[in-house]
């Protein structure tokens, strides 16, 4: 019996070891999958952020473009300069001019805002993949489930869990040999044992 039960130590020791070994290595793996989920959601919000901010250079652009536009219309119907053809194609050049500017300005920074837009659909789409790639560690995800539900750490979640597994499994693997030797042996000496004639 203590021969049994010093293999069983001996046994349940290595089986706990190999156990936690192997969610080690699920741990790392499925912890550097978050890490980069976390990378690309940075990344991510700080495009959002630059889109806002190419929103509000627009806004700003238009409203300086429509008061450039006011000012050509009063260039227009200022009786002043319209007595003067060179002050008055002058004004009305600069003001084109301006007009001009502003309207690169604003296409310059409607092609930034669709390039921050690619930028997040590509950070998106790898996001997607991880997790789906994260989806095989399975295991992980169930401890950390318990855990999240017991207000637990996952470590202590997957210790308790392998702890249960040894203590569980080891003395029924120590039953089932044993019973299966008995009936080994009670067959043996069913079919061994002499027949006395009557």
């Amino acid at each position: 019996c203590v021969a049994v039960l010093v293999l069983m130590a001996i046994t349940s020791v290595g089986i706990f070891g190999y156990l936690s070994s192997a969610y080690q290595q699920s741990s790392i793996k499925y912890s550097l999958m978050q890490d980069q989920i976390s990378t690309l959601e940075t990344q991510k919000k700080s495009y959002v952020v630059k889109i806002d901010d190419v929103k509000k250079r627009i806004d700003s652009l238009s409203n300086l473009r429509k008061s450039q536009e006011d000012r050509l219309s009063q260039v227009n119907t200022n009786a002043l300069l319209a007595r003067n053809p060179i002050q008055f194609r002058q004004v009305q050049e600069q003001t084109m001019e301006l007009i001009d500017q502003t309207d690169k300005n604003i296409k310059s920074e409607n092609d930034k805002s669709q390039s921050y837009s690619t930028e997040i659909e590509s950070l998106d789409k790898k996001i997607t993949d991880i997790k789906l790639s994260s989806s095989s560690a399975k295991d992980i995800q169930t401890f950390k489930f318990v855990a999240e539900s017991l207000g637990v750490d996952l470590n202590t979640v997957v210790k308790w869990f392998i702890l249960i597994l040894i203590v569980v499994f080891d003395p029924l693997a120590v039953a089932l040999v044993l019973a299966y030797n008995i009936s080994i042996n009670r067959e043996y000496a069913i079919y061994t044992t002499p027949s006395v004639p009557p």
